[in-house]
């Protein structure tokens, strides 16, 4: 029996007449410097501040670990989310304390985090660990780092702090700042580190010093980007919205400013899609696999 030789082209073009609609992407341009920042690591798919999260962040295209520290007893700079255990992500059901201010660093990673499901995240990995501290996970990123010959990746380190929170969960906040700057000193990360916080008096106490730092404010408000930062001693480098609060216009009108966008916390390929959009300078997400489908 004689092959027939069906022509290339016309099946390309019935292909293309074919293909689904709505699977039929507009083109879009993303900026080589944009900067793509892993939400506590990469929480849609690992456990959440744990060093496997940050260290499986950078097999992705991530250029910042996006993280959170509190303190504990012994002024241990802890990276969490809360200044307390979660009955959400750890097995602390039976602790009668679970304010890390008032436990050790050795008496925290006695328990357990991160190895039941997580209901918001369906898709994250169970994988037993502890809260780690900050120097424990900029080391682990350290010999990582250099074990793949890879550049080390930004830092931008939440500060959790609020008012009533002073003197029960955090010291006053001073102390909290000069501990977790001496630590980021320490670990010689200065130029490689911005802090952000929802609470003005970190950033306020932290732009008085002579630093290297950048600085990001963090908004979950609808509202005037520049009415918003009145609170602020002065202007930061970075304004970090909720992606919801956020349209074309305020990101034009920041960046009028000399300020950068980097919105929080965009976990599908059509809000990155959006946000791209509107011109923003990075995206802090939870699944920074979406970056090579996108």
């Amino acid at each position: 029996m004689k092959h027939q030789i069906i022509p290339l082209i016309p099946l390309i073009l019935l292909a293309a007449c074919t293909m689904n609609p709505s699977v039929q992407k507009e083109s879009l341009e993303i900026p080589e410097n944009l900067d793509w920042q892993g939400h506590r690591g990469c929480r849609g798919l690992m456990p959440e501040n744990s060093i496997e999260g940050f260290i499986h962040a950078l097999s992705f295209p991530i250029q910042t670990l996006e993280l959170d520290v509190v303190l504990t007893k012994d002024n241990v700079v802890l990276v969490s989310h809360e200044p307390w255990f979660s009955e959400e992500i750890c097995d602390c059901a039976e602790l009668e304390n679970k304010n890390l201010y008032q436990l050790t660093y050795e008496e925290i990673k006695e328990i357990k985090c991160g190895n039941k499901p997580h209901p918001r995240f369906p898709e994250q990995q169970q994988l037993s660990n502890y809260k780690p501290s900050l120097i424990d996970v900029v080391e682990a990123v350290k010999k990582h780092c250099k074990s793949q010959g890879i550049e080390m990746p930004r830092f931008n380190i939440e500060l959790k702090s609020q008012p009533d929170w002073d003197g029960i969960y955090l010291p006053e906040t001073q102390l909290f700042v000069e501990r977790v700057y001496e630590t980021i000193r320490g670990l010689g990360i200065v130029e490689l580190t911005t802090i952000q916080s929802f609470d003005p008096r970190v950033l306020n106490v932290f732009m008085r010093m002579n630093t290297q730092l950048q600085f990001a404010f963090l908004t979950e408000e609808k509202g005037d980007p520049l009415e918003q930062m009145l609170v602020l001693d002065k202007l930061p480098h970075i304004y970090s919205p909720n992606y919801r609060t956020i349209d074309k216009s305020q990101v034009e009108q920041v960046h009028k400013l000399k300020m950068r966008v980097i919105p929080w916390t965009v976990n599908t390929i059509e809000e990155m899609r959006e946000m791209l959009k509107m011109g923003v300078d990075g995206i802090i997400t939870d699944y920074p696999n979406l970056i090579l489908e996108l």
